[in-house]
């Protein structure tokens, strides 16, 4: 429960990243002295603590959401710590058995652990959110997701607590405890050198543009009504209007009108009619649908609007469970759980940028910027909704999720939030916070492009399969990867 509530530390609001190098360590070095049965029942505890110490806003966001009572919030956040608990459960098991076998690698127990988050992140209900890599977006060690990735980040961020907690138990020092401690120790300076190399120069050698992130600053109350919609159209065209002469892009956050922009209505030919006369191209968040039987297809959309029509769209493909889609019926879901997901990561041409868009809390999910990366978008942009947060400490989480977006892709990340504050983020993960929340303001920015293609683009997730592969080894081999023999 420590290990749980000392992992809590590293996420935001506090962000102690070196926090998470030892936070672990309690339960690894709990796992080496327990039962398999014991060790289930300490992977599981472990998570619970860990969903509740990290996410401890969540029941205020989600009776915010549904407009129930907060004894609600707090049951929904009890579901999702045990949803959560399920792999890490298996995970204490594993490890404990290993344990009994004979001295445990730091490396395998390590990948126990990512071997977990793997499947936590890839599940029926995928729950990438706090992934251990997104702890290190202020560290160093976060810069070699260009290379291996997420799970290659929180791989070797277990393996180090592995090696701390073997200093104190021998089942998790390995057969060689020195040799051990010399490679990670080695494997670590290696990451280090890696980082100094990629922070002391340019990482994006594309062109540079003037860009503006509008920030509605409305509260979310005030956001949807029919009766608003036609002033807070005119809200965002004003700050639009306001963008300097020398802009190329304008961004408009999430759902950032309420209406189709493929049915002629006052509000829709009213923002048609104004970008017929702007210099710059429009980035618009609206929802959209398809027409199918017995009712239409419904999704949430970005689109791009230039002099006058709608050049592109990008259909939200990762969606809110309960909120945007109903993962076990609509009875157990909001009103607005009506969408159904895009089918595939579309980049979004304009005059002076290809576009990778990624909705709001897409940013938690890996492949999506990666795909869009790959397919040849050169600045990526993550229009948010986040005013329905209770606490800021949600919205800087996915903000950082964000970050380690761009670190894995070396692009770029324009993200303008509803209600702020907006954010840019530098191809090392660096977050440039713009506005603060609630301010109404059309933010200026000048970014780069980039067409660098990293080596996480080529592999994806192949640190998640390696950690799945060891630890399937490590049950099926007589003699165990660092360990002793049956």
């Amino acid at each position: 429960m420590a290990s749980g509530g000392l992992w809590g530390l590293a996420f935001p609001p506090l962000s102690w990243w070196p926090v998470a190098w030892v936070a672990l360590a309690p339960l690894f070095w709990a796992l080496g002295r327990v039962s398999p049965a014991r060790g289930a029942l300490c992977g599981g505890a472990w998570a619970a603590a860990a969903t509740l110490s990290v996410a401890w806003w969540f029941p205020a966001t989600l009776a915010g959401f549904f407009g129930g009572d907060a004894l609600w919030g707090w049951l929904g956040l009890l579901a999702l710590a045990l949803v959560d608990a399920a792999p890490y459960a298996l995970f204490g098991s594993w490890l404990a058995f290993q344990a009994r076998r004979g001295p445990v690698s730091p490396f395998v127990a390590g990948a126990g652990f990512t071997a977990a988050e793997f499947v936590r992140a890839s599940g029926w209900i995928a729950n990438p959110f706090a992934l251990a890599a997104i702890t290190q977006v202020g560290s160093p060690f976060a810069q070699v997701a260009d290379l291996v990735g997420p799970f290659g980040v929180g791989w070797l961020l277990a393996t180090g607590n592995a090696v701390f907690a073997g200093v104190a138990s021998g089942a998790l020092a390995g057969r060689w405890p020195r040799r051990e401690r010399l490679a990670f120790a080695a494997l670590a300076v290696v990451a280090l050198a890696y980082a100094g190399v990629r922070l002391s120069g340019p990482l994006s050698p594309g062109e540079s543009l003037r860009v503006a992130l509008v920030q509605p600053g409305l509260a979310p109350e005030l956001r949807h009504q029919p009766a608003r919609r036609i002033a807070n159209l005119e809200r965002q065209l004003a700050l639009t209007r306001s963008a300097s002469a020398d802009t190329e892009l304008v961004f408009w956050p999430e759902y950032a009108v309420d209406f189709y922009l493929r049915e002629s209505s006052a509000a829709r030919d009213r923002l048609l009619g104004e970008t017929r006369d702007l210099e710059f191209e429009l980035v618009v968040g609206a929802p959209h649908y398809r027409l199918a039987s017995p009712e239409p297809d419904y999704y949430t959309s970005v689109f791009v609007l230039s002099r006058g029509e709608v050049a592109a769209r990008y259909d939200k493909m990762h969606l809110v469970p309960f909120a945007e889609s109903a993962p076990l019926g609509e009875r157990f879901a909001g009103e607005r759980a009506r969408y159904r997901s895009g089918s595939d990561p579309r980049v979004l041409p304009t005059r002076r940028a290809l576009l990778g868009a990624f909705l709001c809390a897409e940013a938690l999910f890996p492949d999506v910027a990666r795909n869009l990366a790959r397919g040849g978008a050169t600045l990526l942009v993550n229009p948010s909704n986040d005013g329905w947060y209770a606490h800021r400490a949600a919205a800087l989480h996915v903000v950082q999720a964000a970050a380690l977006r761009a670190i894995e892709n070396r692009r770029t990340v324009v993200r303008p939030a509803a209600a702020g504050p907006s954010a840019v983020i530098e191809p090392t993960g660096r977050v440039h916070l713009l506005g603060t929340p609630g301010q109404a303001a059309a933010l200026a920015a000048t970014v780069r492009t980039s067409r660098v293609t990293t080596l996480y683009q080529r592999v994806g997730d192949l640190a998640g399969w390696l950690a799945l592969g060891v630890v399937a080894a490590s049950l099926a081999l007589p003699v165990r990867i660092g360990g002793g023999t049956r």
